[in-house]
């Protein structure tokens, strides 16, 4: 019983080992991609010109940061508002 457990587990282990082997070599022709490209590929927040025009449906607020004023904020009618530091200090 115990013989037989164990040459399970070596079975299972070598065929763990195998399938890793096959995957190092399948990845080994593959080009490997730098965290700059997989960035630039899948961005975090994208620029507004790069989503699609379905996500674009509905009311929009554009916020733009800056130094000295720190939000300029912008809705789809044009009303528009400023955070300055100045404000930070009232």
């Amino acid at each position: 019983m115990r013989k037989e457990k164990d040459k399970i587990k070596e079975e299972k282990k070598a065929l763990q080992k195998e399938q890793a082997k096959q995957k190092r070599l399948a990845n080994k022709d593959k080009p490997k991609k730098t965290k700059k490209e997989e960035k630039l590929e899948n961005p975090e927040f994208p620029y507004i010109d790069e989503v699609p025009k379905e996500l674009l449906e509905g009311k929009h607020i554009f916020i733009d940061p800056g130094k000295r004023t720190l939000f300029s904020m912008m809705d789809d009618d044009g009303n528009y508002f400023s955070y300055t530091t100045q404000l930070l200090y009232l």
